[in-house]
This record gives structure tokens, sequence and C-alpha cells, in this order.
């Protein structure tokens, strides 16, 4: 058996996952990558996602990227938001006790040296459904507290969102209208709003996800938005509040996976196509966005998501794409008996709100092969290990790297 029917190859681009591009006018940049997927955070000129490792990556408005030691619970839903005091705070819900019956936020501090003190804000009440959702701007702070309805095989979610002003006064929580019934996965707060990804039972299906707002201040909840989930689904993986409008990212595959914003006073909605594959992951700050953009290295499991940095969809005539990877193996067909290489192909498309528009060589970048034996199946298979086969894309783009036997 040759020794690329034993192997599933992979390309490893190094310079992807930490910037190493410079981004042009209007191109999006990959900042990070992921290897299970993470959500992503932004606002006051900060962004944050997971690293692999459960830490926080922070990334600042001028593009620096500062390590820390914060490793809020794996299962935490992560906010950040203007801060009194600093540039920034990011916010958690921790500490959740059924006998207790409430959660503490958690508030990290943020400045362009990083975190500057983690401390506790408020509790709230918690009512199990896993962790809470919790947004803040300023000193308002937004959550949801799990509540069901109905009974038996009709027992769904119905949670419901509240605001409090965070003050050493503990000032009492405002209940906000939820709508009709759904479990609250995520929250955003800006503009005098409350943003809610909100997924409510459907009688048919897998579920459903609606992008919602409703005032601070109380009022009404709107739904702006609607994705459901099937046999052809697609889904909305976050909100965003950014500007007066609300923003999403379509991912799945009924329809083109894209960007859309939603203007809060008239409703008016644009859609901008992604041209990518969307994870879901998304957030959208002083007219940049950050989503998390699926890649395929062949049949690896490992590292399915880059975190890219985004320049505005709708604002721009046309954007450049992250760098994108393919690979082919050579020569065509492969014989158990020839000495076959693997050709990677680095490239960047540049696109319009609708079509691609062009598409150009990424020259003198260095890819790695790396390798794993998958002849006991996916569900055996092992995460790639390096072959020692570097080489460096030429003038249009490829590389070609011999396969070891």
């Amino acid at each position: 058996m040759s020794s690329l029917r034993r192997l599933a190859l992979v390309v490893v681009v190094p310079a992807l996952a930490v910037g190493a591009f410079a981004p042009a006018s209007f191109a999006d940049a990959p900042v990070g990558s992921s290897a299970a997927g993470t959500g992503i955070v932004a606002d006051a000129g900060y962004a944050a996602w997971r690293a692999d490792d459960g830490h926080v990556v922070l990334r600042t408005a001028g593009g620096e990227q500062v390590p820390t030691k914060l490793t809020p619970p794996k299962s935490a839903i992560l906010d950040v938001g203007a801060d009194p005091e600093w540039d920034a705070q990011l916010v958690w819900a921790e500490s959740c006790s059924l006998r207790k019956r409430t959660c503490i936020v958690r508030s990290a501090s943020l400045s362009p040296a990083g975190v500057e003190q983690v401390r506790g804000i408020a509790r709230i009440p918690y009512r199990g459904g896993g962790s809470p959702a919790v947004a803040i701007d300023g000193k308002r702070l937004a959550y949801a507290v799990h509540g069901t309805t109905g009974s038996g095989k009709r027992k769904s979610a119905c949670d419901v969102p509240y605001v409090l002003t965070v003050s050493p006064r503990g000032r009492s929580p405002r209940k906000l209208d939820r709508g009709h019934c759904a479990a609250i996965s995520q929250l955003d707060v800006g503009d005098g709003s409350v943003a809610i990804l909100a997924h409510p039972a459907v009688q048919y299906g897998t579920g459903a996800t609606e992008a919602r707002v409703v005032k601070a201040g109380g009022g009404h909840s709107r739904t702006l938005q609607r994705e459901a989930q099937g046999e052809e689904s697609n889904y909305l993986g976050a909100v965003s509040l950014d500007r007066g409008s609300l923003y999403t990212a379509r991912g799945g595959i009924r329809q083109a996976n894209a960007f859309t914003r939603i203007v809060l006073a008239s409703g008016r909605r644009t859609d901008a196509r992604a041209f990518v594959n969307l994870e879901g992951s998304f957030a959208r700050d002083g007219g940049r966005d950050y989503y998390a953009q699926t890649v395929g290295y062949e049949t690896s499991t490992d590292c399915p998501c880059l975190v890219v940095a985004g320049d505005d969809p709708f604002s721009a005539a046309q954007r450049t794409l992250a760098p994108e990877l393919s690979l082919s193996a050579a020569p065509q067909p492969v014989y158990v008996d020839s000495a076959p290489s693997a050709v990677a192909t680095l490239s960047r498309r540049t696109v319009s709100k609708t079509a691609v528009v062009g598409t150009a060589p990424v020259a003198g970048v260095p890819v790695e092969l790396l390798s794993t034996n998958v002849a006991g199946g996916p569900v055996n298979q092992q995460p790639p290990a390096p072959t020692g086969v570097v080489a460096t894309t030429g003038a249009d783009g490829t590389a070609t790297l011999p396969v070891p036997g």
C-alpha cells in the first residue's frame, strides 16, 4: 500500500494562525485558531476568545494580542463591554449553585497591558439550565435566568432576560420581555438595547435560532431574524450590537453563509455574502467583524477553524478574504510504486457583497506537511504529527512536498 493511502495529508501554514499577513485595505486577517471551536466577543476596542488550553486571548484595537492567565469555566459564556474605570471589561458567570440558587458574575478589567484586576461584581439568580448568558455595557449588566414551560414531552425552555445596574448598593434588577418562550444562549448590550440569541422549541425539525432585541428600559421584545434547523439548516451563532444596528452571522447549508445588518430604528436589513464557511462565533465592534471560519485540512480533525478579524463587509466595495489552502496529490494517477508528493496551493480571494471578483496566489509562505494514520477510520484517527517536510510557496502560490515513504 502506498504512503499516500496510509496517510491523511495535512498542510499547516503557521503564519495563518498568528496574523503574519499584513492586512491590506479591506482585507480579512487570520489572528488565531481553534481546534474545537470558540466563542468570540468584542466591544470597546477589545476582542476576546479562548485558546485551545482554555486561556483567554485578548486583542486590542491596535492589533496587539495580549496573553492572559484568565481561565473562566469551560462552559461560561463570555462578553466584553465598556468599563467605567478602565478601557473595557470581560465578564462571565461562575460558581453557579442550585443549593444557593445564585451565580457570581466576575469582571476582568482590561487595558493595553492586559488584565488589570478581576473581581466579583454581582450575584444573579440561578435556576439550572447550564451556565447563564451574561453581557455588560458600563454598569449595565444583562443576564438570563433559566425557566421552563409545559411538562413531559412538551416541556421546553422559557428563559427570562434581566438587566441591573452594577452598584455597591445592589439595585433591584428589571425583568425584560422574553417574547415567546425559548432558551437564551447569548446576550449583548449596547445602544440602550439588549440583543438576545434565542432558541425556541419547534414542532418540526431540530430547532430554530432567533435574533431578538428589547429595550433595556423595558418594552416588547422584537424578533428581527430567524433561521430554522432541519435537514438542510441554517443557524445564527451569535448576535452583536454596534452603532445602532444588530449584526449576525448566518452559517449552515440551505442558504449562503452571510453577515446581516439590521438597523434598530428602521428595521432595514442588509446581507453581505461571507464567501467562507462560518462556524457561528461572531462579534462586531467599531465597524470591524470578528468571526470563526471553518477550514478543512483534508481528513484532519486538527484546527477546524480560524479566528478572523475582518473589515466591514457592508461599507467596503471589495474586500480580500483570509488566505485559503488547498491540497492535491502528484503525480496523477498515483500508483503503488510511485513517489507521491503533496501539492499545497495558497491563495486569497477578493469579493464584493455578492460575488467573487478575483483570486491571487500568496507567495513566500512556509508550509509544513503533517500526517496521520487513518487505517482505523475517522473514529480512531490520531491527531496529525509533523513529518519534518517543509516548503515555501512560490510565485504561483504552490509548494510541492515529498511524501515520506
